[in-house]
């Protein structure tokens, strides 16, 4: 080897060492943007409306969400079952639910007894609340949120459109998350995992590891707003992925060979099974700010019924019954305190020792 030829082979190694640290620099720090942007969030109210296309059915469903601390509170109203509504609260340890359909031209309302524990008729996960897509909840396939997930893995840095991917990889799932040139997250894409025997293939075909998986779900984050010092987006998008009859064979027949997950990805053996938007209305807006008991308050009619044991009565009644015995205790109380008053009362004003002769 020539003097210049081993000058050319030192100087490529420390290109390629200056490289890969410049890389786990940047890893770090979209690391880290990731997780402030994931737990940045710490308070939301507001509306938006959630469209969901499957094949040729779409679904139109209106969402008020609030949420402070241990308190939540939904609204949803159905479009497609004529506008019935539920609207549910969990505050200071008592759960309310109340629905509400049309029936004759008139609103009937129904609600369930008070309990203390929250049990929400719909998944947050469906209607894709702002904890749900800020990922502070979960992070699938980790059953924890993006902050816990991504303090492990492996990761690799990316370009994309000349902005940086951030690739989390690890063999139960992979994932990417795409930022824009002002570091905001637009694309978070999740994907099969990427087991040792894939890397170990790869290697050998000197092929891309990343081309041995496919997709399961992808985010899409848009039309950004500037609020209480941090970037929201007002337009949520996501696409659901399954397998096809294709995949499913390719999956079963060649089930832990490494060249399963690239066959599927290749041949493109999935389809996008469900399409799903969120649009914010941007002036119902409020985060990051303490929310009061006014918004966990449901404002239930009068006239509301009561589902109990099979049973049903006005609220208005059950809320009577309720506070009967309190109400008892009270008059009786008031009662004997207006009895002990006039009993000394009268023996002030006799004659002898309690009173003047």
């Amino acid at each position: 080897m020539t003097k210049i030829n081993r000058w050319m082979v030192i100087w490529l190694l420390l290109l390629s060492c200056s490289i890969r640290a410049e890389d786990s620099d940047r890893i770090e720090q979209l690391r880290n943007l990731a997780v402030q942007w994931s737990t940045g969030l710490s308070s939301f109210s507001g509306q938006y409306t959630l469209y969901e296309q499957r094949s040729d059915t779409l679904l139109v469903t209106h969402v008020d969400f609030r949420w402070f601390n241990d308190s939540k509170y939904v609204k949803v109203i159905y479009e497609d079952r004529n506008n019935m509504a539920i609207e549910e609260s969990f505050h200071k340890r008592s759960f309310v639910s109340m629905f509400t359909r049309e029936q004759e031209g008139r609103e009937i309302s129904s609600v369930k007894p008070p309990q203390n524990l929250p049990s929400f008729s719909i998944p947050q996960s469906s209607l894709y609340t702002p904890l749900e897509f800020f990922f502070q909840e979960s992070f699938w396939p980790e059953p924890d949120s993006m902050a816990s997930a991504l303090a492990r893995g492996d990761y690799v840095l990316r370009r994309h459109d000349e902005n940086d991917v951030l690739v989390r990889y690890a063999f139960d799932g992979c994932h990417e998350i795409h930022f824009d040139g002002l570091q905001r997250i637009t694309q978070v894409g999740i994907f099969s995992g990427v087991t040792p025997s894939d890397m170990e293939f790869a290697q050998q075909m000197q092929m891309d590891f990343l081309e041995f998986r496919f997709p399961y779900i992808t985010y899409f984050f848009d039309n950004y707003v500037f609020v209480q010092g941090m970037w929201f987006p007002l337009e949520v998008r996501s696409v659901v992925y399954r397998l096809n009859p294709e995949g499913k064979r390719i999956l079963n027949a060649r089930r832990g060979q490494p060249a399963a997950a690239l066959e599927i990805n290749r041949t493109g053996a999935f389809y996008e099974y469900k399409h799903s938007t969120i649009v914010l209305d941007e002036k119902t807006i409020v985060i990051n700010e303490p929310l009061d008991d006014s918004y966990f308050t449901i404002d239930i009619p009068p006239d509301a019924r009561l589902s109990r044991t099979g049973k049903s009565m006005d609220y208005a009644t059950y809320i009577w019954r309720k506070r009967l015995p309190y109400i008892v205790i009270a008059v009786v109380v008031l009662v004997a305190f207006m009895l002990v008053m006039l009993y000394f009362k009268d023996r002030h004003r006799r004659p002898g020792i309690w009173g003047s002769s």
